[in-house]
This record gives structure tokens, C-alpha cells and sequence, in this order.
């Protein structure tokens, strides 16, 4: 619920008993006090159930390629349910995976507000992004890249081997919010599927490295679809649980933190998960998690954005 400012709904308020008195009503300075009075209770009560302005909503969101669906699932009818699920959930930040650059523009045009940052796969406009974006009322943006899941990060189409399906890659941006506080990074990429060979293991003993290189000294937000489960080998590696190669993460799962019964997060657009929950939010060094939920709603017209649902999490900033 966003409420007037109160400084506007005394003023309102002021001058809404004045012209009662001056009227012939029986307003008096006691009941120009009452009337403020009152506003400032209103105000109170709807406070408390605002997320304060140290706390950013963050979802990942997986918009599903736009090539392959000729049903109802195409692009040109998930078009809407994906824009009026951004608009719904309005989130401060989202990372998203899969879309190509006419799906970030669709996104953009509907619901403005928001600057993005990102390169594709293949280091053209044709393929698949893992875009950053954020709200330009709340962050300005101080730098940003994108680099690969391979070998060679700084080489596009740089892999882990012949085994890997697709060149994969991870989208970050330094924010520093309007509000004063401190800068910090936000991460979002798309992880391989194959397991062979370690690839996702060395993914993420990347992802753990690139984010303490690019976030040394700030807190970091990483958002992704992984295709991996929680206590899967890149959750431990990232979360600390396990160590590859010398690389072992510090971060913090947002659903786990939160102590939330595991839900899958692919549905292949039925509205029904029976696999792991492989979309995940992680965060360290200076957030906690205050609230975390799958987006399992259905457009109007009964369909979904994408076969995968998306995911938020409340992250407020701490010390």
C-alpha cells in the first residue's frame, strides 16, 4: 500500500478543518489538532506494513526462450503475463535469464522505471541474456559487465569443455543506492544444465571468485537460475558448505534463511512443480532476509509468464 507522505496529509488535513470552521462548523484549534492527530495514526499503521526504504524486493526470474512455443506459450501471448507480473510484484531489483533483447525492451516499454544492464551469450543481440536490472528511482548504477561461465571469463563463448550445452554467463552491476547507504554488487546468471565434467562445480567456484573480486569490500546479491537444487555441489560451494579448488562461497540462501519448506520452481507451464527449486537468491556481507515467495500465479487469462516461476526475496540492509 503506498500512502500520501505525511507531511502532505497534515497540510491536507489542517486545511481541511480550517474550511469546516470557517464554513460555520464546529471545528476549533483542538479539532485542527484531532485531524492531525489522526492522520499521524493512519500513517503509523501504514508504515508498518511498508517494507522500510533499506529493504529492496529482489527477484530472478527466468522469462523462458521466446523460439520454441507455438501454442498459447509464445512469446506473443506470454508477452503481457510476463510484464504484468513485473508490474504486480515491482520489484526493486531482477535478474532474469533466457530472454533475448526484444523480451528485455518488451519488459522495459511496459513498465518503465527501470535500466538494465547485460551482454548476450554470444556477445551479440541475438541470443540469450542474463540481465540486470534495477530501479532508477532508488539506485544509480557506478559500473558494469558481463562475463562467461568458462575457462576464459573475459572470452566470449569461452566454456568449461566440450561437454557444456550452451556458453554460459553471469551479468553484474555495482548500485550504489539514492538513499546514501553504501554501494554493493548484484549478480545474476544462468548456469549450465550438464553436470558432466564438473561444470557446474567450476561455475560456481567462478561465480564465487568473480563476485569476491568485483564485491570486495561491499555486499554482494546474486540472483540465477542454477539447475541445481539446494545441497546440490554449487549450492554447498556457494554457500560455504563445500570448498572446489580453493574456492569456497559465504553466502546465504534467502528461502533457507527463512526457514521455508523447499518448492520446486520449473513447472514447464503447467502451474505444477515436481522438481527441485533451482532458482535461487543468494546474498552476503550486510542483508538479511525478511521475506521470500514463488510467483505461482496465472495471468488472467490462465496461463503463465514462463516455465519457470519467479522468485523474490526481501533483503533488508544491515550492518
Amino acid at each position: 500500500m503506498r500512502t500520501f507522505p505525511r507531511a502532505a496529509a497534515r497540510v491536507a488535513a489542517c486545511c481541511l478543518a480550517l474550511c469546516i470552521a470557517c464554513a460555520g462548523g464546529a471545528s476549533s484549534p483542538v479539532d485542527v489538532v484531532d485531524a492531525v492527530d489522526a492522520v499521524d495514526a493512519v500513517d503509523a499503521a501504514d508504515a508498518a506494513d511498508l517494507p522500510s526504504a533499506a529493504v529492496y524486493r529482489v527477484m530472478t526470474f527466468n522469462l523462458r526462450t521466446p523460439f520454441g512455443d507455438t501454442d498459447g506459450n509464445a512469446w506473443e501471448f506470454r508477452r503481457d503475463r510476463a510484464t504484468g507480473a513485473l508490474a504486480a510484484q515491482a520489484p526493486d531489483l531482477m535478474g532474469t535469464q533466457e530472454g533475448w533483447l526484444f523480451q528485455l525492451e518488451d519488459l522495459m516499454t511496459a513498465v518503465p522505471g527501470y535500466a538494465w544492464a547485460g551482454t548476450s551469450r554470444s556477445d551479440s543481440e541475438v541470443d540469450e541474456y542474463s540481465a540486470v536490472f534495477w530501479r532508477t528511482d532508488r539506485f544509480d548504477a557506478e559500473a558494469s559487465g558481463t562475463f562467461w561461465l568458462g575457462t576464459d571469463p573475459s572470452d566470449p563463448l569461452s566454456t568449461f569443455g566440450p561437454a557444456q550445452a550452451f556458453p554460459r554467463i553471469a551479468t553484474w552491476v555495482r548500485l550504489r543506492p539514492r538513499d546514501g547507504s553504501g554501494p554493493f554488487l548484484f549478480l545474476n546468471t544462468h548456469v549450465d544444465y550438464e553436470t558432466a565434467d564438473d561444470i557446474q562445480q567450476k561455475s560456481a567456484a567462478l561465480l564465487v571468485r568473480k563476485a569476491a573480486e568485483l564485491g570486495a569490500g561491499i555486499p554482494v546479491v546474486v540472483t540465477g537460475d542454477f539447475n541445481a537444487p539446494p545441497a546440490s555441489a554449487p549450492w554447498n560451494i556457494l554457500t560455504g558448505a563445500a570448498a572446489w579448488e580453493g574456492a569456497r562461497g559465504e553466502f546465504s540462501d534467502a528461502w533457507v534463511e527463512l526457514d521455508r519448506p523447499e518448492e520446486g520452481t520449473f513447472h514447464g507451464f503447467t502451474g505444477t512443480s515436481s522438481t527441485g527449486r533451482i532458482d535461487w537468491i543468494l546474498h552476503r556481507g550486510g542483508f538479511a532476509a525478511r521475506n521470500v515467495r514463488r510467483v505461482t500465479d496465472a495471468a488472467p487469462d490462465g496461463g503463465y509468464p514462463s516455465d519457470h516461476f519467479p522468485v523474490w526475496a526481501d533483503l533488508e540492509r544491515v550492518p
